[in-house]
């Protein structure tokens, strides 16, 4: 696969009002495919990041990991542990986020993930229910901050707890730092099926003609695929750099006005959820 190289990187979010929900979340497994060449972290090495095996300085942590949170073949994040970051629309939240140290020289295309490259990053989680009052959740992303430079750009595909919905949900959204906007792209409830344990998020760019990126999930049941879906909405990267950077992540997710989109889910709570946000 392409060189791996050291950047400083944050993360962030969604905004909030109120007090921090802390989210632990449980990753098995997370897998980068560049351009046919696999990258695979199965947190089983005892080692834990920044270290992956094969790479001493494989990840930025955004953060501070427990000393003892790779064991038994899984790596927790705890968002207490996080970092305070800002979002895009200018909010502060707590956020653990585990970052993949690729190349950002926007002149070196022989490096990183590039708008000339196929990738596609995916990550199993503990199928863990996230607890209100506030929006908080795990998930996956890419957005094209370096060392020095702010993100411009970042997509999140994620679990999430809906304080408007009272449910967890699954959200792609984007966030645009220029315009200090986050749009919901995709949501709509978590049912897994009977007997899962785990979800397997996934977001793809599987044609270089396009900046479009995929997201998927799958449920897991001790390891078999038991249910899953693709979203029909999609994502876009590219729109100011020419790299991205790939992450894992949980955070103190903070309120934002729900979508619109929400009318879709056919749950009969619009109404509801208009009415909280009156009140907040």
């Amino acid at each position: 696969m392409k060189a791996l190289s050291s950047c400083a990187l944050i993360i962030g979010l969604f905004m909030a009002a109120g007090p921090a929900k802390a989210v632990v979340a449980y990753v098995d497994d997370f897998t980068l495919v560049l351009n046919g060449t696999t990258f695979q972290d199965t947190f089983s090495d005892g080692v834990q990041p920044p270290s992956a095996p094969g790479f001493p300085n494989a990840y930025f942590v955004n953060g501070t990991l427990d000393p003892n949170s790779e064991s038994s073949g899984k790596l927790k994040l705890d968002s207490t542990d996080g970092a305070t970051v800002v979002n895009a629309n200018g909010t502060t939240i707590s956020s653990l986020g585990i970052i993949l140290n690729t190349n950002t020289d926007a002149a070196n295309l022989a490096s990183g993930l590039k708008i000339d490259d196929t990738f596609s990053i995916a990550a199993v989680f503990d199928l863990v229910s996230n607890s209100g009052p506030l929006y908080s959740g795990y998930g996956i992303g890419f957005n094209d901050a370096a060392s020095g430079l702010g993100r411009l750009n970042e997509i999140n595909f994620q679990v999430q707890y809906s304080e408007a919905l009272g449910i967890n949900v699954l959200r792609l959204s984007y966030q645009d730092f220029g315009a200090e906007t986050i749009t919901t792209l995709a949501y709509l409830p978590l049912e897994a099926p009977v007997g899962a344990d785990q979800i397997s998020l996934s977001l793809a760019r599987g044609d270089t003609s396009t900046s479009t990126v995929v997201a998927s999930y799958s449920y897991l049941d001790n390891g078999q695929v038991v249910g899953g879906g693709t979203l029909g909405a999609t994502a876009s990267l590219f729109q100011d750099r020419n790299w991205a950077l790939a992450l894992f992540y949980a955070a103190n997710l903070q309120a934002v006005p729900e979508p619109g989109t929400l009318a879709l889910l056919g749950l009969g709570l619009a109404g509801l959820a208009a009415a909280r946000r009156r009140k907040s």
